[in-house]
């Protein structure tokens, strides 16, 4: 059972790495090209470092399109003022829907993370549950006393 736990270790680890080598290429092709992908219900879009997902109510008359265009032939349109993001993070909820904005560095800290972390043999103590406990209540309340 343990030689089937390995091989199943070992997939899941293959698996993340390729995901996140795939986030580094979709970061680094977003500095020259703008990709989108809309459905019905929203939309994915990767442009300039940030990773974007929408999600509407109603469906617009655009949805169901992949784009794939060079930066230099993007057009703005609309007051581009609205979105202000925080170190490249933004969350918009309006009436029209939901917005969520990542930087990509995030993802790729994400999926690396998830990759290495079946590899990881824990032991917590409690002072070390404590501590981290301690640091997550501190990088918290800077978000919040950040977005103030």
């Amino acid at each position: 059972m343990a030689k089937y736990l390995r091989y199943l270790r070992i997939a899941w680890t293959v698996f993340c790495g390729i995901a996140c080598v795939l986030v580094i290429m979709l970061w680094v092709r977003s500095y020259w090209r703008i990709d989108v992908a809309s459905g019905s219900i929203g939309s994915i879009d990767s442009v300039q470092g940030s990773f974007t997902c929408c999600w509407w109510k109603e469906r617009p008359t655009w949805s169901n399109v992949v784009i794939s265009k060079n930066l230099d032939e993007l057009q703005v349109v609309g007051d581009t003022g609205a979105l202000t993001a925080l170190y490249g993070f933004d969350f918009q909820r309006d009436q029209e829907g939901l917005l969520i904005k990542l930087p990509h560095w995030i993802l790729v800290l994400a999926t690396a993370s998830v990759a290495v972390a079946p590899w990881i043999r824990w032991r917590f103590t409690i002072r070390t549950l404590l501590f981290a406990t301690t640091l997550v209540a501190l990088v918290l309340g800077a978000v919040v006393y950040a977005i103030r």
